[in-house]
């Protein structure tokens, strides 16, 4: 891979079975640049064992948690409006910048906007001033399938660059 290239290191779901904190802190050493975690609460265990790596909640977050979320300074991903205005809510009443990252459905319709909606959920998040949009991201459905995965990344990189002129 290219030298600026940066890594994300997945340590969800206990590190797949091998240890969240062990392979977080591995991770961390060896040079990722942030570690993605599924839940809140995984992030947190994380904070507790003095990780201080960026840290991607890539799962959803409870409006219950957005004081965790700003708490422990956790990235969180976002995906609708009412999401973005609550948690955007709960950052400036802590004076705390949150960083978010843009969930896109690019064919899992699982969660994640639709691309068309890229510039209005731009415009969403800049309306919140202690949230900053950090990047983009989305979840490959068929990773076996090479052509629709092909149609997936071009799904994906027009979204984002529709990101980058909405912001």
């Amino acid at each position: 891979i290219e030298p600026e290239t940066k890594i994300i290191a997945v340590v969800k779901a206990n590190a797949y079975g091998h240890g969240l904190v062990e392979v977080a802190r591995t991770a961390w050493a060896a040079g990722a640049e942030m570690l993605g975690v599924g839940t809140v609460d995984e992030g947190i265990a994380l904070r507790q064992a003095k990780i201080r790596a960026p840290i991607l909640v890539m799962g959803y977050a409870e409006p219950s948690d957005y004081h965790n979320v700003v708490e422990y300074m956790l990235q969180p991903t976002v995906f609708n409006k009412e999401e973005i205005i609550e948690l955007g809510k709960v950052a400036a009443a802590s004076h705390s910048p949150v960083r978010v990252h843009l969930k896109i459905d690019t064919g899992m319709h699982r969660l994640g906007i639709n691309p068309d909606e890229i510039v209005a959920f731009v415009e969403c998040i800049k309306k919140e001033p202690y949230l900053l949009l950090e990047a983009g991201c989305s979840h490959f459905a068929e990773v076996e399938n090479h052509a629709y995965s092909v149609e997936q990344i071009k799904t994906l990189q027009a979204a984002l660059f529709g990101m980058q002129r909405a912001d």
